[in-house]
């Protein structure tokens, strides 16, 4: 199989001078298209900091670091950007959902910041919500949801552009272990279907269902162990399942205006549940 992540040599320090701190310490690994990685280690060990620099929220010091065969540090801002939004799906502990916005409009998100028609967006929306069993709760606002409900529709919301590769960060640590569970078991099956899954923890049983463990302690790799082979492994196209974007002139700049126009709508929906 293909590799889908490389990073070679990846460091990464915080500060000047004497409060310079070495946060990632030559950290090498790759991973193949397909694959479930648990990155393990306590608070302070790291393993959030690389989360940042596989998902191109933040850049490593010194080191390469490839996703999809694209060296991140020759991309200018707008192509990380762009490849974020291609390619990476994002899964918080903290759900991180707009608490304005109804299950659907959450999950649509990224489809609007990637210039997809509204139509498009809702479609697709509402198909993935339906799928992870949230079919009735599709005009539910967060604070309607349980924490597990609400972590489903951030997976839905991480599908939303395709989610080739999905990071999860602490997935289930704001939940019972009941809906943690199932959290896991979604991404299991969507790791059967194909996404290359990589979720961040420092619980060792959350760590257990991945196929490989990395293990991190103060900022370097101590240990890399394959539980078993990635199985059903299907190369994922998200192309063909997330909504198109325009492609002509017209219709970017169709696209653009109705990116405004749900910029303006969520802004003002955003002072009216906030007015002071």
């Amino acid at each position: 199989m293909s590799k889908i992540i490389e990073l070679e040599g990846i460091n990464k320090f915080f500060g000047q001078g004497a409060g310079r701190v070495h946060v990632l310490k030559d950290v090498s690994f790759s991973v193949e298209h397909g694959d479930f990685v648990a990155i393990i280690g306590q608070s302070g060990s790291g393993k959030s900091t690389l989360m940042n620099i596989i998902g191109c929220l933040d850049t490593q010091s010194s080191g390469i670091c490839r996703i999809d065969g694209a060296d991140t540090a020759e991309l200018s801002p707008d192509q990380l950007a762009d490849l974020r939004s291609r390619s990476i799906g994002f899964i918080f502990q903290r759900y991180n959902l707009l608490a304005s916005l109804p299950a659907t409009e959450n999950t649509a998100l990224p489809a609007v910041y990637a210039g997809v028609t509204g139509k498009q967006r809702s479609q697709r929306a509402q198909e993935l919500l339906r799928d992870l069993g949230l079919g009735d709760k599709l005009a539910n606002l967060p604070s309607e949801l349980s924490g597990g409900q609400q972590q489903r529709v951030s997976i839905a919301r991480a599908l939303m552009n395709g989610g080739r590769i999905i990071l999860a960060d602490e997935p289930t640590g704001a939940l019972d272990s009941k809906s943690g569970e199932n959290v896991l078991q979604i991404l299991k099956a969507l790791n059967s279907k194909g996404h290359t899954i990589i979720i961040v923890t420092h619980d060792h049983g959350v760590a257990s269902h991945a196929n490989r463990i990395i293990e991190i302690r103060d900022g370097a790799v101590i240990a890399d162990q394959r539980n078993r082979s990635p199985e059903n492994v299907v190369a994922v196209q998200p192309q063909q399942s997330a909504p198109q974007r325009p492609k002509k002139r017209r219709h970017r700049l169709a696209g653009r205006m109705d990116q405004f126009r749900e910029a303006f709508r969520m802004s003002v929906q955003a002072m009216l549940a906030h007015k002071l």
